[in-house]
């Protein structure tokens, strides 16, 4: 978890209620933008909820990095040097998938 938080430049006791999956999402695109020498990571949640279940935690995470979530825009969270060589732009999203799609 120290990995994750210094990957995102985030203190331990800033993260307590935010879902490790977010967390992880973020570092990992970070950790592999910097393998494949990409000035840009994207963290992106493609949802299926007509009601954008979850949201509320997307946000609550995106207010850690000090971004305003949106429902369906990428927004600019940060530059980050924390774990990787190189700084790296990061984007957050939350984009609500068509509920066509969920039709069976």
């Amino acid at each position: 978890m120290k990995y994750l938080y210094d990957c995102l430049g985030l203190e331990s006791a800033e993260v307590e209620g935010i879902r490790y999956q977010l967390l992880h999402r973020t570092a990992f695109a970070l950790i592999e933008a910097d393998r494949y020498h990409a000035s840009s990571a994207l963290m992106l949640i493609h949802s299926f909820s007509p009601s954008d279940k979850w949201f509320e935690d997307f946000e609550g995470f995106a207010a850690l990095l000090e971004v305003k979530a949106e429902v369906n825009k990428i927004v600019y969270a940060s530059r980050h040097d924390g774990c990787t060589f190189s700084e790296i732009e990061l984007y957050l999203g939350w984009i609500r998938g068509e509920g066509k799609y969920l039709e069976v």
